[in-house]
């Protein structure tokens, strides 16, 4: 009984944690009349508070702490805190810290419930205002092609897409098990209107790669997948930067593959030029859109710097491990898929649009995440 009354808190306490960001940030990124970041001081006051509580629950509630656990917590919040104020990321680095630490024991399906019905109200709530005039449904041409592209509300298509992404990774981990026609139809249903709509070519394929992944489900090879993320985890940032280096030495090969990835290593390259690679990363000034890196493994090294890089990678490799003990493969497929994702976006940095960093709470506090709901 007293389990099932503190499950419930736990419960209780990651929506609201997660609501109280997730929401405003859905809103922050729609296009509208109402200027809502005259709010975000008050929001920012909320969450701290949130996490605070969160944190003070893990501590004297849920009792998730040992002396071990405040030492190690304690060296890396001053390693992130120094980071953030290097790289004038304060309210993306550190919030995502304490978020993290303020995630109550709950198991991944109850995260992943939470999270769908958050993501799909907010999204909802967002093409109707915009239906009845309090946004605006911005249209993009393709360069060198006559498709037109629509964001329905949302700064930009490959934002809105990155949402419905989202709603599919979590109805992935919430059905995992009990997968039928009828999540097929939906999630067929998400793919045609990201491909044919939002015309986001990335987001596209990773939700043709989780339908193909999770109808194929008994197949898979828990050593496999496991091993397919380690890779993917030491290949693509290599990848990433050397293709960029390339593109500054003005190589062919490097050339051919920025085209193919929409120029991601060339704003990779000019940034390198101006910001050099640092341990605190750097406070970037994003005059024009060849600063704006579209490549998570370079906006890491380059903006974040490499201490907050190695938190990130140790972060992942931590969780593979565990996943892999626990037999539970599902949050690394959703880790891979994220690690595609970063080759052509910036977004998995945006811990709400990124399902596989709320799996990283179960290295800090939230021991139930592998257990089932």
């Amino acid at each position: 009984m007293q389990n099932s009354i503190s499950n419930k808190y736990a419960t209780y306490l990651f929506t609201a944690l997660y609501s109280a960001g997730a929401i405003f940030c859905i809103f922050l990124t729609s296009v509208y009349i109402m200027d809502i970041y005259q709010y975000m001081d008050t929001q920012r006051i909320i969450l701290k508070i949130l996490y605070a509580v969160g944190i003070a629950f893990n501590i004297f509630v849920f009792k998730t702490y040992n002396f071990k656990k405040y030492i190690i917590h304690f060296l890396i919040t001053i390693l992130i805190l120094i980071a953030a104020t290097q790289s004038n990321s304060y309210y993306k680095i550190s919030y995502l810290w304490f978020f993290l630490l303020a995630i109550p024991p709950i198991s991944l399906k109850q995260i992943s419930k939470a999270v769908l019905t958050i993501t799909t109200v907010s999204i909802i709530s967002v093409i109707l205002i915009t239906a009845f005039g309090g946004g605006e449904n911005i249209s993009f041409i393709r360069p060198g092609t006559n498709f037109i592209r629509y964001s329905y509300g949302f700064l930009n298509p490959n934002l809105f897409a990155a949402y419905l992404f989202q709603i599919c990774i979590a109805l992935a981990c919430l059905k995992w098990n009990t997968w039928n026609s009828k999540d097929n139809i939906f999630t067929f249903s998400v793919l045609c209107l990201t491909f044919f709509f939002t015309n986001s070519r990335t987001t596209s394929i990773l939700i043709l790669l989780l339908l193909l992944i999770i109808n194929l489900r008994p197949l898979l090879n828990r050593r496999l997948i496991s091993l397919t993320a380690q890779i993917l985890l030491l290949i693509l940032p290599f990848f990433s930067m050397i293709t960029s280096k390339l593109y500054c030495m003005s190589n062919t090969y490097a050339y051919f593959l920025d085209e193919i990835f929409s120029y991601r290593f060339r704003n990779a390259c000019y940034c390198l030029a101006s910001y050099p690679i640092s341990f605190f990363g750097n406070n970037i000034k994003i005059t024009g859109d060849l600063l704006l890196i579209d490549n998570i493994y370079a906006n890491l090294l380059i903006h974040y710097g490499i201490c907050f890089s190695i938190l990130i990678f140790t972060g992942c490799c931590l969780m593979i491990k565990k996943a892999y003990e626990k037999n539970n493969m599902v949050p690394v497929i959703i880790l891979i898929l994220s690690m595609l994702q970063g080759i052509t976006e910036s977004i998995p940095l945006i811990y709400y649009l990124n399902f596989s960093i709320l799996t990283f709470s179960a290295m800090l506090n939230n021991s139930k995440l592998f257990e089932k709901a």
